[in-house]
């Protein structure tokens, strides 16, 4: 990628988290540009370290970019969930989580790569209440 277009994207995404404090840019509206950017500089940093210069390294993670990928935030946030399912079952001996049960829920509906075949766990889990 040319300098000139990484200073540009550069800028873009330092002004989208000055306004909006991350730099997690959505992949819809006006911002896809920019979210494809900010993926393609994640992949290419994954599969070639030295595709990134240091001093790009440097103002990304000055701005607070975000290195890892959706599939890796998709596998902590199941995992987080399967942990709370653990938690519950050890407290009531079953898996069946009762409508309700907490203070919030969260379905999970997560696809998980495993060995290029896709695993589709559906279930619901719901926050302890505090």
């Amino acid at each position: 990628m040319p300098k000139c277009a990484w200073d540009t994207n550069y800028q873009k995404l330092e002004q989208f988290a000055k306004e909006h404090g991350h730099c997690n840019v959505p992949f819809s509206g006006e911002f896809r540009h920019l979210a494809k950017w900010a993926t393609r500089i994640k992949n290419k940093y994954k599969t070639k370290p030295t595709s990134v210069t240091q001093t790009q390294l440097e103002k990304l993670n000055r701005i607070g970019f975000d290195w890892s990928s959706q599939k890796d935030k998709d596998d902590q946030h199941w995992n987080e969930m399967y942990q709370r399912l653990v938690s519950f079952k050890a407290k009531t001996g079953h898996c069946s989580v009762p409508i309700g049960y907490g203070k919030v829920n969260y379905s999970i509906a997560n696809t998980l790569d495993h060995n290029a075949s896709y695993l589709q766990l559906n279930f619901w889990i719901f926050y302890e209440s505090s």
